[in-house]
């Protein structure tokens, strides 16, 4: 620490001295160039106090830069310390960059370049970094060709952003200045374009994954707000209509269901924000991360639906004290064994969530009292604790079969889910269209993000394009997600 300390104040003791002087050591770490201005030594000298900071390169490594770049009188060396200093290289990335060049070799393209291939993951990072010395002659290169291929983008940017100034400034217009605004625009346009696209993190997809979090927890709940009145609108007005004639209920159910929904997706956005705000992982990988967040939730989802949205308990203590009296006792019995088997792979499921056994059982098999023969039970039977909860399991799977479908048998695709109770509903209706919605929604969340991120300079603006692509994307899903579980599971 003394030591880069003693360095810090000697490159600052050169820099003030130039303010005074007209002409800098010739030997000194901060030889630059003698028209350097002393407002700019000056800005230098706040950048560089800020740096001392930062303790994410060693004072050994930042040495060994400041060396290498000293080595070339000019003024962009300072500047070039900085943005290296911000990539935190490895001593074994430093040498593989300084060996086979000069200081005087590190051209803003070239340092365009290490301040991309700096932002890559690990491996692409080492190979982008070992090709720089094939610079003038990158035909056997791979991550090199890609970078200068894609430059094009930005001499077309350039170009774009030439002529506007130009046609804003008229027939008075200096071309070569416009051309010089230009290209320091498009400088920090493509600088900024690989910070946000950095798989490691920085300053500028910190304060974007920030941003987008704050803009996906104000617009996330709006649209699941709207997607569900729309698609639900004829439930809406049904229960409007039932409330004008003094029938209430319906309408509270309808708004409870709403708000049940409103409070899963604000978990969601936020879990979803969270995986965006990470730039680190592949496309593919946050994909995974997604769905998993996803499942993960619809679990939590799965238990909390049955406690809010709880069956009618006097109802079903009725139709058990009702059996016991049946006439038909052993058809209905065969009934209920049916109930059983449909809704034994959910009740093993819970079971080992709750457990946290390591497999799950085939479907099909009922749980707990596998050995009871529901077939050879009789009336007098049902006194017992173990049969009495096992026959309430099933008489609870009747019922919501019989106030999800009704008195009509329900359609094929109507039976693709069909679990027994809503929370399990729930999970397994989620866990179907996952792969389908995080796999869009990933990337339209991207291009969003990246929306965001360039928009720093005006976030009010960089909101309102995003806020356009989330509405249109979060709408139309919303439209498809709503009718589809409305059908399926009747939700």
């Amino acid at each position: 620490m003394l030591k880069h300390q003693c360095l810090l104040a000697l490159i600052l003791l050169t820099l003030f001295s130039g303010c005074t002087s007209t002409q800098f050591s010739h030997r000194e770490p901060s030889s630059f160039e003698a028209a350097l201005s002393c407002k700019h030594v000056l800005n230098q000298v706040r950048r560089l106090t800020k740096l001392n900071n930062d303790k994410a390169m060693n004072t050994q490594l930042r040495s060994q830069l400041w060396d290498w770049l000293s080595e070339n009188s000019s003024k962009d060396s300072v500047d070039h310390y900085i943005d290296l200093v911000k990539l935190n290289f490895s001593s074994e990335e430093i040498l593989t960059i300084t060996k086979p060049l000069s200081s005087s070799e590190l051209t803003t393209d070239r340092m365009n370049y290490l301040i991309w291939a700096g932002g890559q993951l690990p491996k692409k990072r080492k190979r982008a970094l070992s090709e720089l010395a094939s610079w003038d002659s990158p035909e056997g290169t791979k991550e090199l060709k890609k970078f200068l291929k894609a430059r094009k983008k930005f001499d077309q940017w350039e170009e774009k952003r030439f002529k506007d100034l130009v046609s804003e400034a008229g027939d008075t217009s200096d071309t070569q200045a416009m051309r010089a605004q230009a290209r320091t625009q498009r400088q920090t346009y493509e600088r900024l374009k690989y910070a946000c696209s950095a798989k490691v993190p920085n300053s500028d997809n910190a304060a974007a994954g920030k941003n987008f979090r704050r803009f996906i927890l104000t617009v996330g709940p709006m649209s699941v707000l709207a997607g569900y009145t729309v698609a639900n609108w004829s439930d809406l007005q049904s229960s409007w209509a039932q409330m004008q004639e003094g029938e209430g209920a319906p309408l509270k159910a309808w708004f409870k269901q709403l708000g049940y929904d409103l409070s899963i997706g604000i978990v969601l956005n936020y879990t979803i924000g969270r995986i965006f705000s990470e730039p680190t992982g592949t496309y593919l990988q946050k994909v995974i991360r997604g769905y998993g967040a996803d499942l993960v939730i619809g679990t939590a989802d799965m238990f909390a639906y049955n406690i809010i949205f709880p069956q009618d308990d006097s109802e079903l203590t009725k139709r058990f004290e009702d059996l016991k009296t049946n006439p038909e006792f052993q058809e209905k019995m065969k009934l209920l064994k049916s109930q059983l088997d449909h809704i034994g792979f959910v009740a093993k499921f819970k079971k080992v969530l709750i457990s946290k056994m390591k497999e799950i059982v085939q479907s099909g098999n009922p749980i707990g009292l596998s050995s009871i023969d529901l077939l050879n039970l009789k009336p007098e039977d049902l006194d017992k604790p173990e049969i009495q909860k096992l026959v309430m399991s099933a008489l609870s799977a009747e019922m919501y079969f019989e106030g999800r479908y009704g008195a009509e048998p329900p359609e094929w695709s109507e039976t693709l889910i069909q679990t027994g109770e809503g929370g399990s509903d729930r999970l397994f209706f989620y866990a179907s269209v996952g792969p389908l919605y995080h796999t869009v929604n990933i990337a339209i969340g991207t291009r969003i993000y990246q929306t965001i991120c360039m928009g720093k300079e005006n976030i009010g603006k960089a909101f309102a394009k995003a806020a356009v692509m989330h509405t249109i994307w979060a709408f139309s899903y919303n439209l498809f997600e709503f009718p589809m579980r409305s059908r399926l599971i009747n939700q």
